[in-house]
């Protein structure tokens, strides 16, 4: 048993307010386990929360959900788990950071858990990083399963934080070789140049033009590029629109990004080209496979991490991850939080 009796978390206040807030350490039953959270990432949940506002989420709730740690306590009835074993879990299954308390903090408790079905042991080639990066790729994995996408597809990734970024790497990964990422001039867009796209940048007013001769146009009614698939991870009207605009006819719209409010989509195109759109929120039985990803080094997450911060400094962390130029993955190391 941990003889340590309150921890701190970051917990949600508000629009705009991460506030640093000592709480008990969770007491745990039977089924479950306390994990020592190692690192946690600040998601785009969590940005979307902490700019907006959330109605369903109560002031004072521990956010976060993409974490990795060790287990330091174990319920009586929990098989398989040891002392010391390194874990990342499946946060959906009890939804923590968003109705339960999450992982910016130094202890999480985790129920009725199941090793290898909600909670997953770490290999050695897996570091904590890593490990809470596994969870934005399995966010991305689950979209682009659910599409056409092979290795002669044609792509376009409009919005590269860490899920656009995602979505590239698993392209990348699959053979994929003409594809052109957009975003705005920053270490984003850096990035998806390093990691072997093409990068257009947000402002250019070439960039259609620019999209015509990189791709060749396709053949149908409406003048288009010949852009089989276009992911779309920037929750923005008007590039969602642009989108519709620019997939060749029968045309694919994976849809990555949340939207702060409703958005109006022009369906003249959309009906005219025949396009299929798809709707993809977290996942399922992608975590695993997103782990076996980066543990078998054919995907390497490492540099979206850019930043790292103490929890005590948690809201220095949050005004970090919104200046989107400069930020792609700001992870909270929880191990230094009492630093």
């Amino acid at each position: 048993m941990i003889e340590q009796k309150t921890m701190l978390t970051g917990a949600y206040q508000g629009a705009g307010r991460i506030e640093l807030v000592e709480k008990p350490v969770p007491d745990i039953g039977p089924g479950d386990v306390l994990i020592k959270v190692s690192r946690a990432g600040i998601c785009g949940t969590d940005m979307h929360t902490y700019r907006h506002g959330n109605d369903f989420m109560p002031e004072g709730l521990t956010i976060g959900h993409e974490f990795s740690g060790r287990i330091v306590a174990m319920g009586s009835n929990v098989d398989g788990f040891a002392l010391g074993m390194r874990v990342t879990v499946n946060p959906m299954v009890h939804q923590l950071g968003l109705f339960s308390d999450g992982a910016f903090a130094e202890y999480v408790k985790f129920a009725d858990a199941k090793l290898g079905e909600n909670i997953f042991a770490l290999p050695n080639s897996v570091d904590d990083t890593q490990a809470a990066l596994a969870e934005p790729l399995a966010v991305a994995l689950r979209g682009i399963n659910q599409s056409r996408l092979d290795k002669n597809s044609t792509v376009l990734i409009q919005g590269l934080g860490t899920i656009g970024l995602c979505a590239l790497l698993i392209a990348r990964q699959r053979g994929v070789e003409k594809i052109v990422a957009i975003d705005a001039e920053g270490c984003r867009l850096d990035l998806a140049k390093q990691l072997g796209a093409t990068t257009f940048a947000l402002g250019d007013d070439s960039i259609d033009q620019r999209l015509f001769k990189y791709f060749g146009t396709a053949t149908g009614l409406i003048p288009s590029p010949n852009i089989d698939l276009i992911i779309d991870a920037t929750g923005s009207e008007a590039a969602l629109n642009s989108a519709v605009n620019r997939l060749a006819p029968s045309g694919e719209l994976l849809i990555l990004g949340t939207y702060p409010a409703p958005v109006a989509i022009d369906m003249t195109f959309f009906v005219a080209k025949e396009l299929r759109m798809i709707g993809s929120l977290a996942y399922e039985q992608e975590l695993p496979q997103a782990l076996d990803l980066i543990a078998s080094a054919a995907v390497d997450v490492r540099a979206l991490a850019s930043h790292e911060f103490s929890l005590v400094d948690i809201k220095q962390a949050f005004l970090q991850q919104s200046r989107s130029a400069e930020s792609i993955k700001v992870m909270i190391n929880t191990e230094i939080a009492r630093d």
